[in-house]
C-alpha cells in the first residue's frame, strides 16, 4: 500500500516538487535554533541539519524511482 502511495507522488512531478520544497524549506528555517549557544553545539545543530537534508534527498530520489514508466507509444495529436 505505501508502495502504491509513493507511486502516485512519484507519477505527479507537480506534487513532488511542492513536497520536496516544503520539507526541505524546513531545515532552512533557523528561527528555532538558540544562537546564544557555543559553537560545538552551533556545529552540531547544523551537522544534524546537512545530515537530515541529505537523506531526504536520498529519500525524494528513490520515490522518483517508483514513477510509472511510459506505455511505449505516444498519443496522437488529434490536431493533424
Amino acid at each position: 500500500m505505501p508502495d502504491q502511495i509513493l507511486k502516485s507522488v512519484a507519477d505527479n512531478p507537480i506534487l513532488l516538487e511542492a513536497l520536496k520544497t516544503i520539507i526541505l524549506a524546513e531545515f532552512n528555517d533557523i528561527e528555532g535554533v538558540d544562537v546564544n549557544k557555543n559553537n560545538e553545539d552551533l556545529g552540531a545543530v547544523t551537522r544534524a541539519r546537512l545530515e537530515g537534508v541529505r537523506r531526504l534527498k536520498i529519500a525524494f530520489r528513490k520515490i522518483e524511482q517508483l514513477k510509472s514508466t511510459s506505455s511505449g507509444f505516444e498519443k496522437r495529436n488529434e490536431a493533424r
